[in-house]
């Protein structure tokens, strides 16, 4: 399974621009790395990052305030 590396290229690749396609929000890219993590990511790292970017946006929110 895909480590803490390949989940990261895997976020980036989907939110990117590409020549083919418009890149992905956030939520949409998160949604498609969770399907994976059932077969080829490991699981833990997806968790991970998500509780790294929840934690980033609550930290955001709070200096906006």
């Amino acid at each position: 399974a895909g480590g803490a590396e390949v989940v990261l290229a895997g976020l980036d690749a989907l939110t990117a621009d590409r020549p083919y396609r418009k890149a992905m929000s956030i939520d949409e890219a998160l949604a498609i790395l969770d399907q994976e993590a059932q077969t080829a990511l490991d699981p833990r790292c997806v968790t991970a990052l998500k509780r790294a970017l929840a934690r980033l946006e609550s930290e955001a929110r709070a200096k906006a305030a």
